[in-house]
């Protein structure tokens, strides 16, 4: 089962989610797609990213795609928040793939060596079609 989730990160709200408990079941068969709109930057915006992660590991997801091509713009603990992120999913024994909208950010990932440990997708159907 795929469930998609739209996270805006535009002056997100402390603890504040867009998932419906009723989605979820203990499942590891499903795949939920995150739908970043916004700035993946320092503050609020990487502390919601990365809580939304944990709030669904605690639901019993294991299997995600972050949907990055509608993230305007993504500075350095944004990039990092996306290594927290693969650790958290790794550590859980699930699986992350990222969809990359930019070279820019391709750059930034490479710089960090990241690319040599992320999953990276030019489209979703890829993404999905690897798990």
């Amino acid at each position: 089962m795929r469930i998609d989730l739209d996270v805006v990160l535009v002056n997100p709200k402390p603890f504040a989610t867009p998932l419906r408990p009723s989605h979820f079941v203990r499942t590891t068969e499903h795949i939920v797609v995150l739908h970043l709109r916004g700035a993946l930057v320092e503050g609020a915006a990487v502390s919601f990213f990365l809580e939304q992660i944990r709030l669904l590991l605690g639901r019993g997801v294991r299997n995600f795609v972050i949907d990055l091509l509608g993230a305007e713009l993504i500075d350095g603990r944004g990039v990092g928040s996306l290594a927290a992120a693969y650790n958290s999913v790794r550590d859980a024994r699930g699986k992350i793939k990222y969809l990359l909208a930019s070279d820019e950010l391709l750059s930034a990932i490479q710089k960090k060596h990241l690319d040599r440990v992320f999953e990276l997708h030019q489209n979703e159907t890829s993404a999905l079609a690897s798990f």
